[in-house]
C-alpha cells in the first residue's frame, strides 16, 4: 500500500489546493506527460481580451497571465470554435480558418477543447500546439484532454460563481462604509470584512494576499491642501484599479493609506504581484511603501493584515533613511 501511495503522490503532496484555480498548472503538467506537446495552455476572455490563466510550455515562451487582443487571428479561431478538436496534421485537416502560425511557432499539431458553461457561454479554451506533426492520438489520450478540460470547466465556474457572490454582497455595502470620494470600502468595510472573509477563505480552501499600501505624497511646504488630497486620492485608486483585478477588494483606510486583499493568490504569484502594483504607481511618478502577507503562513487574515502593516513602516523606513 505505501508503494501505491508514493506512486499516487510522487512528491508527498497531501494538502488541498489553495485555490479554485491553482489545480489548473498540475492538470496540465499531467496532460504534457501523457500527451506530449510543445505547449499546454487555458486561456479566458474578459474585456476584449484573451489571458492566459494557465501554461505548460517547453520552451518557456508562454506564461501564465500573458495577454492577447481579441483580434488575434488564433484567438479569433479559438472564439469560433464550439467543439473538441484534434489534429495531428493541421495541415492536413483543410480548414482555412485556422491560422498555421502563432506567438512565433508553427501550429503542425494541434488539440482544441472549449470549455463551455451551463448556460452555453464559452468559458474558456483548452488547447496544445506542437511545431512537429504528431502520432494518432489514442482513446486513452482523448479522454485525459476531454476529463481535464470538463475539471477546468467546473472549476471555473465555480470560482466565477464564487466571485459574483462576493461582488454582489459587495454592491449591497451600506453607505456607511464607503468612502465618499473615491467610492472604495473604507475602514469600517475593511476591518467587517476581514472577519467575515476569514471564514468563507477557510471554508473554500483559499490562500489570499494581504497589502498594505501607503502613498508617500510629495509635500510642498509645511502643508498640502485638501483639494490636492482629494485629486491625489482619486488618482490612487484609479492607478490600484488598474493593477487588480475585478475579485480583488480595495479599501481606503487613510487619507494615503489603502488595504488590499487578494484572492486565489499563490505564495509563487505573490512577489509577481507586489511588482506589478509598485510599477505601476513608479511609471506614474508616484512613491509608496508597501507590505504584504499570505493567509495561510500567516494563520489568520487579522494577522496577515498586522504583518503586512509592519511590512509596510519597514519599507517607509528604509526609503526615508
Amino acid at each position: 500500500m505505501a508503494g501505491r501511495l508514493d506512486m499516487m503522490e510522487p512528491h508527498g503532496h497531501t494538502h488541498p489546493f489553495a485555490s479554485l484555480e491553482e489545480p489548473i498548472p498540475a492538470l496540465l503538467a499531467s496532460l504534457q506527460d501523457f500527451v506530449p506537446m510543445r505547449l499546454w495552455m487555458v486561456s479566458r476572455i474578459t474585456g476584449g481580451r484573451w489571458t492566459v490563466i494557465g501554461a505548460e510550455d517547453r520552451s518557456g515562451q508562454i506564461k501564465t497571465g500573458a495577454s492577447f487582443s481579441s483580434a488575434d487571428p488564433f484567438y479569433r479561431y479559438l472564439a469560433m470554435s464550439r467543439h473538441p478538436c484534434f489534429r495531428e496534421d493541421a495541415s492536413a485537416a483543410h480548414d482555412p480558418a485556422m491560422p498555421h502560425e502563432w506567438a512565433g511557432m508553427a501550429i503542425r499539431a494541434y488539440i482544441g477543447y472549449p470549455l463551455i458553461s451551463h448556460r452555453k457561454e464559452v468559458l474558456a479554451t483548452l488547447c496544445g500546439i506542437d511545431e512537429q506533426r504528431q502520432p494518432p492520438f489514442t482513446l486513452r489520450q482523448r479522454r485525459l484532454v476531454a476529463t481535464s478540460a470538463r475539471t477546468i470547466g467546473l472549476l471555473l465556474t465555480h470560482s466565477r460563481s464564487l466571485h459574483e457572490s462576493r461582488r454582489f454582497k459587495r454592491q449591497l455595502k451600506p453607505p456607511a462604509e464607503i468612502d465618499q470620494l473615491t467610492g472604495l470600502p473604507n475602514l469600517l468595510a475593511w476591518q467587517n470584512m476581514i472577519e467575515k472573509e476569514q471564514a468563507v477563505l477557510m471554508q473554500h480552501g483559499e490562500n489570499a494576499l494581504v497589502a498594505i499600501v501607503e502613498v508617500q505624497e510629495p509635500v510642498q511646504g509645511d502643508m498640502i491642501s485638501l483639494p490636492e488630497w482629494d485629486k491625489n486620492a482619486l488618482r490612487d485608486a484609479a492607478l490600484l484599479k488598474s493593477q487588480l483585478r475585478d475579485s480583488d477588494t480595495i479599501a481606503r483606510v487613510g487619507v494615503n493609506r489603502y488595504a488590499l486583499l487578494m484572492r486565489r493568490v499563490t505564495e509563487e504569484q505573490e512577489q509577481h504581484l507586489f511588482e506589478k502594483i509598485r510599477r505601476g504607481f513608479s511609471e506614474a511618478g508616484v512613491a509608496i511603501a508597501i507590505g504584504y502577507a499570505m493567509l495561510l503562513p500567516s494563520g489568520s487574515l487579522a494577522e496577515a493584515v498586522r504583518m503586512a502593516d509592519i511590512r509596510m513602516y519597514n519599507a517607509k523606513l528604509r526609503a526615508s533613511a
